[in-house]
C-alpha cells in the first residue's frame, strides 16, 4: 500500500477537523465556541500543521477539539455531546467537584496524538509528551472517537489527569461509563470491581 503523500494526509486531516466541528454544531455548541476552534485550523502552528507532521500508530486519534469546564460545564457536555444511540449522557451530582491535577488552557483547544488502547487514555497537549486525560478530554474522545475504542458497555474511560475531592473523602478518578444499566453513558467516579 502507498503511502500518503503529504497533501493527501493534510486533505484527510482537513477532513477530519471539519467532520468534529460539524458534530459539534449538530449537538448544538455555542457558535463562540465553534468560532474559537474553527480558528485553530491553519496556521503556522495551526491543527493542520501540526497533525501532518505527525507519526502516529492504527490506535491514535490524530486530534480532538475539546471543551473546558468553563466554557461548557460538565453536565451541559456529557448531557449535549455524548450519546449512546439516541441516549444522552449524564454526570453524577457533584461533578462540579473535579479538578485537573494537571494545567490546561481555560480556551477550547486541541488535543493531539491521543491513544485509545487502554482504560487510562493519553495524548499530547501543546507540545508536550504523552500523558493522561483529563475528565474533558476523555469526553472529547467519546463524542469524537468512538470507533475506536476498545471498550464494552459496562466498561469505563479514566481520567487519570483528574480527581474527583468530595467532602471527607479520598481523591478519586473519575471516569465514563459507555453505558449504564439504562444505556446511557455515564460521568461518575471510578470504583474498582463495578
Amino acid at each position: 500500500m502507498e503511502a500518503m503523500t503529504k497533501r493527501q494526509k493534510r486533505d484527510s486531516l482537513s477532513t477530519l477537523f471539519e467532520g468534529q466541528i460539524q458534530i459539534l454544531i449538530e449537538r448544538g455548541v455555542p457558535t463562540s465556541i465553534i468560532r474559537s476552534l474553527t480558528i485553530q485550523k491553519n496556521g503556522i502552528n495551526g491543527v493542520l500543521e501540526v497533525a501532518t507532521e505527525m507519526v502516529m500508530g492504527d490506535n491514535h486519534i490524530p486530534f480532538l477539539p475539546v471543551l473546558p469546564k468553563g466554557e461548557l460545564s460538565l453536565d451541559a457536555q456529557m448531557m449535549a455531546l455524548v450519546r449512546n444511540g439516541e441516549k444522552m449522557g449524564y454526570a453524577d451530582p457533584g461533578a462540579h467537584l473535579i479538578r485537573n491535577s494537571v494545567v490546561t488552557p481555560d480556551y477550547p483547544y486541541y488535543l493531539f496524538d491521543v491513544e485509545v488502547r487502554t482504560m487510562f487514555l493519553r495524548g499530547r497537549a501543546e507540545g508536550r509528551g504523552l500523558r493522561h486525560l483529563t475528565v474533558e478530554e476523555v469526553i472529547a474522545v467519546c463524542v469524537h472517537g468512538s470507533e475506536k475504542l476498545k471498550v464494552g458497555p459496562r466498561e469505563c474511560l479514566l481520567a487519570g489527569a483528574s480527581e474527583w475531592q468530595r467532602e471527607n473523602a479520598i481523591p478519586r478518578v473519575p471516569d465514563v461509563h459507555m453505558a449504564d444499566k439504562e444505556g446511557r453513558p455515564w460521568l461518575t467516579i471510578y470504583h474498582p470491581g463495578m
